[in-house]
């Protein structure tokens, strides 16, 4: 009687292991991309209520440099990829604006996430212009 396991039935248990935990780890950075553009819409819903609070009765003079909107878009932009667009329209008294981040990983047709002040939140897949002050068409 032999006690222990042969080579062959060692290397066979070790390809499997290696073979399952492959199989996880691909699911787990699809799933890790997922929550990455969950943070970066959760962060416009954010801003969005945030935006309304601040301007709610007034133009939106510094909504592109108010700290409290920055920290959100910062946020947004880390989370997803980098791309990070603040515009402000309507002259010396601005009456518009649009914000739009880049997501992580294309979500269905899009690859950025939008809102403008005509309540729009949603996805496109331009990069907004610097004079742009409203989300492009989906």
């Amino acid at each position: 009687m032999s006690r222990g396991f042969t080579l062959i039935e060692l290397l066979v248990v070790i390809a499997i292991i290696g073979m399952l935990s492959s199989v996880i780890l691909g699911a787990l950075n699809s799933t890790r991309a997922k929550a990455a553009n969950a943070a970066v819409k959760s962060n416009m819903t954010n801003m969005r209520s945030q935006i309304a609070l601040l301007f709610d009765n007034g133009p939106y003079t510094n909504i592109c440099t108010n700290p409290t909107i920055t920290a959100f878009r910062t946020a947004a932009a880390t989370a997803g990829g980098g791309t990070n667009v603040c515009n402000v329209g309507g002259g010396t008294t601005p009456t518009s604006f649009v914000i739009s981040i880049q997501l992580k990983v294309q979500e269905g047709a899009y690859n950025y996430w939008c809102v403008d002040s005509t309540g729009f939140m949603g996805g496109h897949n331009a990069v907004i212009s610097g004079t742009a002050t409203a989300c492009p068409a989906s």
